[in-house]
Formats: C-alpha cells, structure tokens, sequence
C-alpha cells in the first residue's frame, strides 16, 4: 500500500517508532562513555596505589638501615640517664612541696598570731591540701574562716567542710560535733544539724548536747510532737539544762492554743526551781512575764534577782539587758550594755557568739535606749556608725531600727533610703515578720510626713492577722510600734476613741516609754476616765520621777479624780505639794492653774480669780490661765470681765485661736451677736494655717445657727476647695439639709471624702450609708447600708451614731428585735452615751415596756437631763404619779425654756389630779415657748374633749389647720372627728390628706381603720390597695390588707390573703404580726 495513501493513524504510529530508536541510540552512546570514565579512574588509581606502597618500602628500608649503625649500649645509658633525672625531679618536688607546707603551716600560724585571718586562711589551705588529715589545723583552719569580716556563706561553708572531714577522720568527737551543729544551726541547715547530732548519739548515746541540738533540728523542720518528746525527755533526765527550757517554751507557746501560756510559764517555774541559781532563767522568765503576762511586778522581781547574781554569761547579760529595756528602766539597761562592751576577749570567745551578732545586738539594744530617752542626735551618730560596721544580714536585721532612729533625728531622706534597701534585702523572704516589718517602716515614713490615712490604710490589714496565742509575741513578730503609729494617726484625725484604745495597747505592751505613757494618761482625763488618767500618770512618773510636767499632771488627775470619788488620792495632801512647787517654779502656768482648781474645789472663788490673774501677769505663757478665768467669768455671768481679760491678754497670743474662739462665746453669751460675728471675722483674717481652719471652722458654726446658712455653706465650700486633704469641712457640709437634698452633690462629697480617707477610712461609709438612707430606694439597699455600718461600729465600738443610726432603720423596717439587740449591745458596753440610751428608751416607751425602761434608767448617770422624760414615763407605769410630778417640776425648774416637761406636767396634772385651769396654763406657756410642737395641740384637745367642751374643741383644731397646714395638724383633727364618731367629715379630711405625697400611705391606712369602724370591709380593702400602689413596700398597710383578705367570708378573697401572706413573709421572715395572722 502506498505509504502516502495510508491512513493517518498509522503514520501516527510508525512516527513513534522511529523516535524511539533515536533515543535507544542516544542512551547506548551515554552509556559508553561512562565506561570509558570508570576504566580510566580504575586505572588512575592503581597507579596512585603502585606509588604508594613503593614510597613506604623505600622508607622502611632506610629506617632499617639506620637501626642497624646505632648501638645498644647507647640506648641503654639514654635511658638510664632518663630514669635517674626523673627520680632526681620526684624527690625535689616531694621535697619542695613539704618544705611550702610547712612554710604555709608557719605562716598560717604567724597569721592567727596576728589576727590576719583571710591570709591565714590562705596559708593554711595550702598546707592542709598536703596534709588533709591533721585535725588540729583543721580545726583553726575553721576558725579563721569564721573570724573573717564581714563573713559570708563561703566563709561557713569552709568551715562546714573542715569540721567535716575533722568528724570523718575522728567520728563523734564532742566539740567538734557541737561546733559544726552550732554553725549549721546558725545558716538554718536543720537537716546537716540532726545528721551532726546523730553521728555523735551513735557514738554517745544520750548525750545531751547532741540530743538538745537535734531537738533543735526538729523545731526548725517543724516537727514539734517529736522535737517535745525529745525535749520532756531531757528534762526528766537533766533538770539542771538551761537551754532545754527555752526551747520548750518557744515550742509550746508556737502551738497556738488556748493552754500554751500557762504550760510555757510551767515549764520556766520548773526550770528556775531547778536551778535557782540561774540568771538565765529568771530573766527569760521576767520577759515571759512582761511580754506575756504583762505582770510587770512579776517581771521587775526576776529582774533584780538575777542582777544580784551578777552572772558574766554573755547570753544572760543580753536577755537581762533586753528585761530592763521592756521594763523601762533605762539607766539599768544602760549599765548592762557597759558591762557587756567590757568583756575581756576569752568571755566573749567562749560565749560562742559570733562578733558580727554581738555587735548587732549591742547595737540594737543602744538604738532602743536612744530612741526612749529622746537622744536623737546620738541616736543618728550610732545609725552611721553601725550602718558603716555591720554588712550582710547583721546589717539588714539593723536597718529598721537605724531607719527609727533617722526618723527620729529628722532626717526623712536617709530614712527613706534605708527602707528602700531593707525591701531590696528582704525581697526573696517569705516570713512574715519581714514583710511585716517593711510595712511598719513604710508607715512610720508616712506618720512622719503627717501623712495620717496612708498610715492607716497600711497598718489596719496587719491587725485583722491574728497571731498565734503568744508565740508570736515571744519571738517579736507583734510590732508594738503598730499600735503607736495607729495612736498618733487616730488622734491627728480626731478620732479620739481609737486613738486611746491604741495607744492604751501600746503602753501595756512597751512598759517604760514615758512620753507615750504621760500622752496615754492626757488622753484617759480628756475622756473623763479620771481613775485610769491618775494610774498613768503614776506610772509616767515612776519611769521620770524628776519630771516637772509628769508630777503637775498627776496632781490635775489626782484632783479631778478626789473630784469623782469619795476615796483619798495617794500621797499627802496636794495644797501642800502645790505651794512648794509653786514656791520653787513661780513662773510656771500649769502650776498656778492648778492652785486655781484646788481653790475652786473648795469654793474659794475670789483666791482661785487672784492667782489665775497673777499667772497671767507674770507667767511666760498666759493663754491657759486666761482661758480659765474667762471660764469661771461666764460661770457667774460676768461677762464684761471676761471680755477685758480677753481682749488684755491677745496681744501676748501668737496664732492660736482658743481665746478668740471663746471671746465670741463669751459675746454670744452675752447676746451680742454682731460683736461674736466680727470677733469671729476678725479671728480669720489674724490667724494662718491651721488656727485660721479652726477660726473659719468656727464663723461657719456662727453662721449656720444664726439664719446666714448660705454664707455659712458658701465658707464651707471655699475650704474644702482650699483643705482638699481635710475632712472636716466636707463633713460639715454632709449634716446640712440643703445639701442632703441634692442628691448628685452630695455623693460627690462623698467620693471626695472617700478619696481622703482611703478604703478603710471611718467617716465616708457611715455618711454614704446615711445618704443612701435618705433616698427614695434605701429599702433596696438595706444589705449594703447594714455592712457599712456594721463596718464602722466594728472599727470603732464606742462610735454611737452608726449605732443609732442602724437601730433606726431596724425601727422603720419594724424590725424591733434588732433594733433592740444593737441598741442593748451597745448600752451594756457604753452606758454613759447618751444618744444610743434616748433610742434605746424610746424603743421601750413605744412598746409600753416601763419597767425595763427604768432599769435602764437606773443605770445612766443622774445629770442626764434630757432622760427626764423617760424617767417620768417610768413612774407613771409603775403607778407612781407624784415622783413623775416631782421629776417634771425639777426639771421646768432647772431648763425654763423646756416646752415638751410642760406639756407633759399638763397631762399628768389633768389625769392625776384634775386640776384643767392648771393644765391648760401649762399648754399655754408650752405654747409660748414652741408653738408648732403638736404635743401642745393634742393635749389640749384632748382636755377639752375629756371636760366635754367639744366645740371648743373642733374650733382649735380648725384654727390649727389654718394655721399650720401641714399633715401632722390635719391627721390630728381628722383623728379627733373618728374618735368623736363624726366619720363623715373624718372620711373628708382623711381624703385630703392622701394629696401629701410623701405621707400619704399613712393617710389611706387611717381612712382604712376607719372604714373598719363602720364595718364597710369593701371600701377598707379597696382603700388599702390604693395605698399600696403608691408605696408597694408600706408594711401596715400590707398587714392590714392581708388580716382583712384572710378574715373574708369570700373564699376568692381568703385565697389571694394567703397568697399575699406567703409571698410578704417570704420577705420579712421574723415578722410577728404576719406570723400571728398566719397562725390563725
């Protein structure tokens, strides 16, 4: 077939085919020439082969030939001369190296001679890598190490590992072992302690260094159940051992539980009766009993005995030291620091203290004396000095007391300093002291700066951490300065309360600080509490018996307390004391207003003016005489004399504005208001800084009670823009009415209060909780307001407005059982105050409860004038109506302006004795005096309606109406026309009374009882559910619609009563009523 003609398939594939031979042909080339490649390679490398073998023969022919002319003879000598100058070399160096150990031993040795103890460290480790097994260089190998200064964790870990190898080489030997357990026990290495003290008990067993060391071991690996059988096992075989009794003391009292004390002081009597010559134990047992106990006689008796012992025991002499210091008996302490720093070298080497400790010590113990005896610039000397001598954690355990004494020398910066170092030092530590520590420091900064919030803020969180019953305070985590830090900054704050319960704490835990002590003693007679106030100042004046002002403060206690009390005042008799003081400080004001005081006790009046006059003219400081007699002027009504001596003695007065302050009293007094304005006036522009806030403080006052309330409000405003650190501006303008009212403005205050004060401040949740009480809503914030106020009385038990205030809204809940648990709570503990007492009565008067009322009254103080009310209601319950006349007699006569004791004397003398024409006299001057108080309205239309004048009745009624207009008066004579069975125009009345909006539930309650009366059920539940869409949350009206729905003959209506029921007891649990309607 012709080729041209085939198809075009098969030329398709006859094309591939040839293609394939072309590449079978390329393939069959590459593939030759390859194997030409390899052939040649294969040839290349037999020849380089061939070379190589050829080249080695060569070269092992021409060493065999060399061999062949060299003799063996002279081999052998080379190598015998080899040999010889290596045995030469081996002997010189064994040679050369004994010779350097024994100059390193000699000079190591020279080196201890002479105290050089980082080169004799050097030396004698060069020796002892020669010799490793002589015990005795090991020993002062250790030694030397240990007397390097300052010494490091290098420095005991080379003396771990020499008196290590010592007890390999010579196990169980007994002072080596107790060397080696006292130096790890000093790094904290429990674990190498009990592993010391066990090798040697394998040794020596029962041993009692070995085992009291590995009793320690235990107490610091927390294994106390062990560690206190070890211990009471020593003891019964060792009674005569110091140390096993103050580790069982730590041990005991480290337990924490309620029987620890006693135990610890068990174990310290066992011990001192055991060994009754021991100093040691009877001055830790006078710390247990001043640090513990607080039986500071207990403590002095230890003391003095073992001082008589006169022991040289390094370790006694410091506990001792430590015992005066916490007695206060500063000049005892003192001369046990001279005794110590007079210690000859061999005492001290073998008290086993390490000299960077003792050093620490002594130097603590100084800073605390320089620090109570107020020598501050001493105290900065020794700061420096032993900041320059001590390093590592000597230095660092020193750093809080150097940063007291800096503050106390007035040098802020250092101590700031020095506090950002103790935290760097510390940063890594988790025991809570430390940190603790660092917060104390920090606060005594901030107290410095006046800073007194900030001090607040970080030291309460300390003392919500109770410590462990006792331990702690042995081992001086309890940071008494806490309590002295929180004394000061309550007091700045004017939060006295506190202040004294603070610095009360402190005293009892710090004996013998007498500037704290005398401040105690100021702070107990401001409170009224004479008795504590003289104890005090006796105490402050045993630890400064020569102190002037201490001695004239505990005869103004003495006085003020023979004033309280019927007993005798310790010593002779005061006029005497005063005459030689004043005869020996003539020019001593204290002492002439104290002469003053005794003359007016005993009713010397003219004696007491002439010497307050004399003291004024010749003494250097006039104001307290003059404030005195302006005091007894206004006593007797001279006002006139009162503004001479003021205005004599203000030109001798540089800023300070208690007699500018009590000029305007005095002007006031004397109803001179205008002049008490302009004294005022005048006060502010005169005064700067702080006397001029107390002067602005007092204008504002002024003005608020003397109808300039914007001026007044408008002062205010400007100070607290110029104080915006200072609360009491803010809190005057919280209790104002027109601020109460806006609401925005006043939780702004608030805020501001709250930004001063800090989170844990007092002032802002009690006034927050009083401004969420005033809202339209504070029945939804009852939790909230509760936990503020609950807040500040746990803060400050003896504050009686949150007090009064949470027993108050207790009251609006109907919530009378707590109301009278807060408020009983309180009484039992703080009888004296006044305002929780009024509330406390008022709640039982309103429950008819007399006799417990005049068990309560019987407990206040007679001079509570305004309880007269109470105690007359008492008498009349108990059926005694002439001492209720008698009692409300006295009283008009003792407060003539008393409106309320003259409508009360009215009913009782209408009721009791009939007499009208009398009564109404008495309303008449009642009304006199405050005529839009109702109880005068009420009483006479109650006497009227008793004498049957109804008539006259209803017209005061209607002209008191037109008169007031307001709802207590429409209440009134709505009330007067239900009782008189007039319901129709009651009904009238009622009706207009629901248009008050804010006393409207009420209004729709009494139209509902009076819808009752008439027995229309329909309209008294119709009315009642009116009232409650107006005020969903009015109890009474719920009461009464639920007892109307559950008493309903409709069985539609007893269902949806108890539905009602239900779901309101659900909300108020504890409500009696709603419980007795459900019970039947």
């Amino acid at each position: 077939m012709d080729r041209k003609k085939q198809p075009e398939g098969v030329k398709l594939i006859r094309h591939r085919r040839r293609k394939r031979r072309v590449v079978k042909r390329r393939d069959m080339f590459a593939l030759r020439g390859i194997d030409l490649l390899g052939s040649q390679l294969a040839h290349r490398l037999e020849h380089v082969s061939k070379y190589i073998k050829r080249t080695c023969r060569k070269k092992r022919h021409r060493l065999i030939r060399i061999a062949k002319k060299v003799h063996w003879r002279t081999v052998a000598a080379i190598l015998l001369i080899v040999g010889f100058l290596g045995v030469i070399a081996a002997g010189n160096y064994v040679l050369l190296t004994r010779r350097t150990a024994q100059q390193a031993m000699k000079d190591g040795l020279a080196a201890l001679q002479a105290e050089q103890w980082e080169q004799a460290c050097d030396s004698l480790k060069v020796y002892l890598h020669k010799h490793p097994n002589d015990l005795e260089i090991l020993v002062r190998y250790a030694e030397a190490s240990l007397a390097i200064q300052p010494r490091t964790l290098q420095h005991h870990g080379v003396a771990v590992g020499a008196y290590l190898r010592y007890l390999q080489i010579k196990p169980g030997d007994p002072d080596i072992s107790d060397q080696l357990a006292r130096l790890c026990y000093s790094i904290r290495d429990y674990k190498r302690v009990e592993q010391v003290a066990r090798w040697r008990l394998e040794i020596a067993p029962g041993d009692l260094q070995a085992t009291t060391w590995l009793a320690r071991a235990m107490i610091g690996q927390e294994e106390r159940a062990e560690s206190l059988k070890v211990l009471e096992d020593l003891v019964k075989r060792y009674p005569q051992a110091e140390d096993i009794y103050g580790l069982l003391i730590d041990l005991v009292l480290q337990e924490g539980v309620e029987t620890s004390v006693d135990d610890a002081l068990a174990w310290l009597d066992l011990g001192v009766s055991s060994n009754p010559g021991s100093a040691l134990l009877r001055a830790q047992r006078a710390l247990f009993y001043q640090q513990i106990r607080k039986d500071s006689a207990a403590a002095r008796t230890d003391l003095e005995v073992a001082d008589t012992l006169r022991s040289t025991d390094l370790r006694t002499m410091i506990v001792v030291t430590e015992g005066w210091l916490a007695l206060g008996e500063l000049g005892r302490a003192f001369a046990q620091l001279k005794a110590i720093e007079t210690l000859d070298r061999k005492t001290l080497a073998d008290s086993q203290l390490d000299l960077q400790n003792l050093s620490l010590v002594l130097f603590s113990a100084k800073a605390e004396l320089y620090l109570r005896s107020g020598r501050s610039q001493d105290g900065v000397k020794l700061a420096d000095e032993a900041l320059h001598r001590l390093s590592g954690g000597g230095r660092t355990m020193f750093l809080p007391s150097a940063v007291n004494l800096y503050l106390a020398g007035g040098d802020i910066d250092s101590a700031r300093k020095y506090v950002d170092e103790y935290s760097s030092a510390i940063q890594h530590r988790a025991d809570r002291f430390s940190q603790t520590q660092l917060v104390v420091l920090r606060a005594a900064i901030a107290d410095t700066e006046g800073k007194s919030y900030l001090v607040l803020n970080l030291l309460e969180p300390l003392l919500e951490e109770s410590p462990p019953v006792g331990g702690d305070q042995w081992h001086g985590v309890e940071h008494i300065q806490v309590w002295k830090l929180l004394a000061q900054s309550y007091s700045r704050i004017r939060q006295d309360r506190r202040a004294l319960v603070a610095l009360e704490k402190y005293v009892l835990r710090s004996f013998g600080d007498w500037e704290a002590t005398l401040a105690l003693a100021r702070a107990c007679y401001r409170a009224n509490e004479f008795t504590k106030a003289r104890q005090y100042a006796e105490d402050a004046e045993r630890i400064r018996p020569d102190d002037l002002e201490t001695k004239l403060f505990r005869i103004r206690a003495s006085y003020r307390y023979m004033m309280e009390s019927v007993a005798v005042p310790v010593g002779g008799p005061p006029t005497e004391e005063l005459l030689a003081l004043r005869q020996a400080y003539p020019h001593n004001v204290e002492i002439s207003l104290l002469m003053a005081m005794a003359y007016h006790g005993q009713g010397l009046y003219d004696e007491a003016v002439a010497e307050l006059k004399r003291a004024i003219r010749e003494c250097h400081d006039p104001l307290p005489a003059a404030l005195k007699l302006v005091m007894l002027h206004n006593e007797k009504g001279q006002y006139e004399q009162a503004v001479q001596v003021c205005q004599a003695t203000l030109p001798r007065v540089d800023n300070r504005a208690a007699l500018w302050l009590l000029l305007a009293e005095v002007h006031s007094l004397a109803r001179r208001t205008d002049e008490a304005r302009r004294t005022l006036d005048q006060a502010v522009s005169v005064l700067v800084g702080k006397e001029q806030l107390i002067a602005q403080l007092a204008l504002v006052r002024h003005l608020l009670s003397h109808d300039e309330r914007q001026g007044g409000i408008d002062l205010l405003e400007h100070l607290t823009q110029k104080y915006p650190q200072d609360s009491r501006p803010l809190l005057h303008l919280l209790q104002l009415p027109e601020i109460q009212d806006e609401v925005q403005a006043a939780q702004r205050m608030v805020d501001q209060l709250r930004a001063i004060e800090g989170d844990r401040g007092l002032q802002w949740p009690f006034a927050q909780a009083q401004l969420w009480l005033r809202g339209d809503d504070w029945r939804n914030r009852v939790p909230e307001i509760t936990n503020l106020l609950q807040r500040c009385m746990k803060a400050d038990p003896g504050w009686p407005s949150p007090v009064a205030v949470l027993g108050d809204m207790y009251e609006a809940l109907e919530k009378d059982d707590q109301a009278e648990e807060v408020y009983r709570h309180f009484f039992n503990n703080y009888p004296q105050e006044a305002e929780v007492a009024i509330r406390f009565l008022s709640l039982l008067d309103r429950q008819l409860r007399y006799i417990e009322a005049g068990r309560i009254l019987d407990r206040l103080p007679a001079g509570l004038s305004i309880l007269n009310a109470y105690r007359v209601r008492a008498a009349i319950a108990r059926g005694d109506y002439d001492t209720a006349i008698g009692e409300l007699r006295q009283r008009i006569g003792t407060d003539p302006q008393d409106a309320v004791g003259r409508v009360m004397l009215a009913q009782l003398i209408f009721h009791h004795v009939g007499d009208a024409d009398l009564a109404m006299n008495l309303l008449d001057e009642a009304y006199a005096l405050q005529p839009d108080l109702m109880m005068i309205a009420s009483s006479r239309a109650m006497i009227l309606q008793a004498a049957g004048q109804i008539d006259e009745a209803i017209a005061f009624l209607d002209a008191e109406v037109a008169r007031r207009n307001d709802f207590p008066a429409w209440l009134l004579r709505a009330d007067f026309f239900s009782e008189i069975g007039r319901f129709d125009e009651a009904e009238q009345y009622y009706l207009h009374m629901t248009e008050f909006r804010k006393s409207a539930p009420t209004a729709f309650e009494r139209l509902g009882e009076l819808y009752e009366k008439q027995g229309k059920m329909v309209q008294a539940m119709q009315i009642r559910e009116a009232g409650l869409e107006i005020d969903p949350n009015h109890i009474a009206l719920q009461r009464s619609l639920i007892r109307i729905l559950v008493s309903s003959g409709r069985e539609e209506d007893r269902n949806r009563g108890l539905t009602l029921l239900e779901k309101t007891l659900q909300q108020r649990p504890d409500d009696a009523v709603l419980l007795a309607i459900w019970a039947t």
